[in-house]
């Protein structure tokens, strides 16, 4: 729930759509959706994808106070 929450929460004050981010990051409008609402689990390659698209670590967007 935090990773869905926190790509949202990236990709909207980024002030991007799904279709942006999906452009930056080569990851899916679909796939993005399902991360979003969690309907499915997220690999790590769409992790990373995402979390590149977006300037952050994949522990920003799992949560992890750490980076």
């Amino acid at each position: 729930a935090v990773f869905a929450a926190s790509v949202r929460r990236a990709r909207q004050a980024r002030g991007w759509s799904r279709e942006e981010l999906g452009r930056r990051s080569g990851v899916s409008k679909n796939t993005l959706l399902n991360v979003e609402l969690m309907r499915s689990g997220t690999t790590l390659d769409t992790a990373w994808l995402l979390a590149g698209a977006l300037g952050v670590t994949i522990g920003e967007l799992a949560g992890d106070g750490n980076g």
